[in-house]
């Protein structure tokens, strides 16, 4: 689903050179990281958190998170929530052991899900308390839909940072001329 939503919604017929779109890892790992920085805090009732993550090496466009993590790090509008990001490493599941319950998790509930749709234990809006009661006797599955809505969204919300950054430059620039002159 994924990878046809991808070239449909997100790069379509207007890849820009300028910002770099992100490959599908890509786009999962920003959407995997805006849910941890933002809904894992509110979900956990905590300000307090420190999230470091180990990801699988090898994996094709795993690359993009370093310059996503880079990326957000030195936008103004990420650098307060980004304080909360304690690192990015890769490694081998033989020595990460949690890659491999987590490969096998994912692989699991990919498989079965669209099969069987009452295996989603958790929308996407709930609550951890909701979550604690919906999974009381397995590793809870959540669902993040990334849908032609949400790839759309994505690309224009980039799109559109670019441009408003091209007017703040410009409006320095011009300041500069001003206080030149």
């Amino acid at each position: 689903m994924l990878l046809n939503s991808t070239k449909r919604h997100y790069i379509a017929d207007n890849r820009p050179r300028k910002p770099q779109l992100d490959t599908r890892y890509g786009v999962c790992f920003r959407f995997l990281l805006a849910f941890l920085l933002t809904r894992l805090p509110v979900l956990l009732r905590r300000d307090d958190l420190s999230i470091a993550m180990v990801l699988e090496e090898g994996a094709p466009g795993s690359m993009d998170a370093y310059r996503i993590v880079q990326q957000l790090r030195k936008q103004p509008e990420t650098q307060d929530i980004m304080n909360m990001f304690d690192g990015l490493s890769f490694g081998p599941k033989e020595k990460f052991p949690g890659l491999q319950v987590s490969d096998s998790l994912s692989f699991g509930a990919l498989k079965i899900t669209p099969t069987a749709p009452l295996m989603i234990d958790i929308n996407e809006d709930s609550t951890l308390a909701q979550s604690r009661k919906a999974v009381q006797w397995k590793p809870p599955v959540f669902h993040c839909r990334l849908d032609e809505r949400h790839l759309g969204a994505l690309k224009s919300d980039i799109l559109a940072l670019v441009e408003i950054r091209k007017l703040i430059a410009a409006d320095a620039i011009a300041a500069r001329a001003g206080d030149a002159g």
